[in-house]
């Protein structure tokens, strides 16, 4: 995937919707589908990489949410493509996330260096 950096516009309306960086130069998002305004609440702190947010997530049949995330804190994550992330209570960690996933009412998402599952 093609990563990179935002734009002023997208840092203000990220920030207009309570999210902060510790240095919005070290977010990237997806070249092509990134949409700041269905992100709500995030905290980025290290290096992040944020995929396209187009699509909607079916959370059970016949309801839908749109992908994106909200109330989330990141460090070093990589977020794939038209994910939806929300309810974090504490953060998500050196984690990369594939493309379609749901995470939702969690604490913690860890790994530590040397780490292995699948």
């Amino acid at each position: 995937m093609q990563y990179r950096s935002l734009t002023f516009e997208e840092i203000e309306i990220l920030e207009n919707n309570s999210c902060w960086a510790e240095d919005w130069s070290r977010v990237e998002v997806a070249e092509d589908g990134f949409q700041a305004k269905f992100f709500h609440r995030v905290m980025f702190y290290g290096d992040v990489q944020l995929g396209s947010v187009q699509k909607e997530v079916e959370i059970t049949k016949g309801f839908v949410k749109h992908s994106g995330i909200n109330d989330a804190t990141l460090r070093n994550v990589t977020v794939g493509n038209d994910c939806l992330i929300e309810k974090v209570g504490n953060y998500i960690n050196n984690y990369t996330i594939g493309d379609d996933c749901l995470i939702s009412n969690i604490s913690v998402m860890e790994t530590t260096e040397g780490a292995t599952y699948g």
